[in-house]
């Protein structure tokens, strides 16, 4: 009996962690008025030069062994702080999501909802592709694939331009897709 009320204790305890991860630790967010100093820049482009499957094969073919693990793991390590960057927006979108889905606006609440839905689904996909790099980092001439948080991050972004609109209808231009 003890056995399983320790394996329940634990269980909740993992739960509790996996949340606290995939929510974040982003302070509350009514809107996107200052970007500068809530989301941070992300080169997308920089980004999908690091992990391109047609540059790392370049590498392979033009460098030793020896030189192409470690500059695999060089990219692996930048790719990391760009997928820290994006999981970190995500959990900062999350919130805002969550704050303006009770919005009296009913279209403000369903971007809302929107926002928060594809926020979650960034986060998620940051959290994997960052265990994918990790293992990277151990095995450098594995395979690699991060399409997917990619492609959810571009649409989380152009959701927050939409509620941004709603919300700032004015001249809201904000520029969260290739910032810095």
């Amino acid at each position: 009996m003890t056995l399983v009320l320790i394996l329940a204790v634990l269980a909740m305890v993992a739960l509790a962690c996996v949340y606290g991860l995939v929510r974040g630790h982003a302070r509350a967010l009514r809107r996107l008025e200052d970007p500068e100093h809530a989301l941070e820049g992300i080169d997308i482009e920089a980004f999908l030069t690091l992990v391109d499957g047609d540059d790392r094969e370049f590498l392979r073919e033009r460098l030793s062994a020896n030189d192409f693990r470690r500059v695999q793991r060089q990219r692996a390590r930048a790719a990391l702080d760009y997928v820290g960057r994006i999981a970190r927006n995500a959990a900062l979108l999350l919130r805002l999501g969550e704050a303006t889905r009770e919005d009296p606006d009913p279209e403000v609440a369903g971007v809302g909802r929107e926002l928060a839905t594809l926020a979650l689904k960034v986060r998620l996909n940051a959290l994997s592709a960052s265990a994918r790099l990790y293992l990277l980092l151990l095995f450098p001439t594995g395979a690699q694939h991060f399409g997917q948080v990619l492609f959810h991050y571009r649409s989380l972004t152009d959701t927050a331009l939409r509620l941004s609109r709603l919300q700032q209808p004015v001249g809201a231009e904000i520029r969260i897709h290739s910032v810095g």
